[in-house]
Parts: C-alpha cells; structure tokens; sequence
C-alpha cells in the first residue's frame, strides 16, 4: 500500500484530503507537530509528499530542501498563493 504524507497545517483541508486519499487505499498519514516534519518524514518514509507553501514555523519551501537532501521522494506543493513569482516557485 503507498503511503502519502500530508503537510498542511489547515485542519480542515488535511482531513478532506485524507478522507479522499483514503477512498482510493492509498494509506495517508497527516502531519500535526510542524516542529518534526523531518522525523516524520523519516519514520513514514512515504511514496508522496502533499506540502502546503504556508506553513508555521518554516514554510514549505525550506521543508522541500530538506526532504531533497535525504530522498528523491515526488512533492506536490498545495498552495491558495496566486502570485506569479509564488507560481514560478
């Protein structure tokens, strides 16, 4: 079974993408403690990542280079951002 790993800090939308995740037996598992994303993501090892840009603490740009500097694993930003340089990010 793959495993893909939530990382959006809005509750609601976490749960709505897991719910809808779950339907299609794929296992998800949602970050709640933004201070050991990395631990996670190491314990989970996941087969995707769904990152959201705004996040507490550190944001989801610097969460994608550190994932890049253990694993190869795909990322899916989720973003409400609009602007066009947030885009070309």
């Amino acid at each position: 079974m793959y495993t893909i790993l939530i990382v959006e800090d809005d509750e609601r939308i976490a749960e709505k993408l897991s719910s809808a995740i779950s339907k299609y037996d794929f296992n998800a598992r949602i970050i709640d403690d933004f201070s050991r994303v990395m631990d996670i993501f190491t314990d989970t090892k996941p087969d995707l990542v769904l990152l959201d840009v705004n996040l507490p603490k550190y944001d989801g740009f610097y969460w994608c280079r550190q994932i890049r500097t253990q694993s190869h694993c795909p990322i899916i930003f989720i973003s409400a951002r609009d602007s066009g340089m947030d885009q070309i990010m």
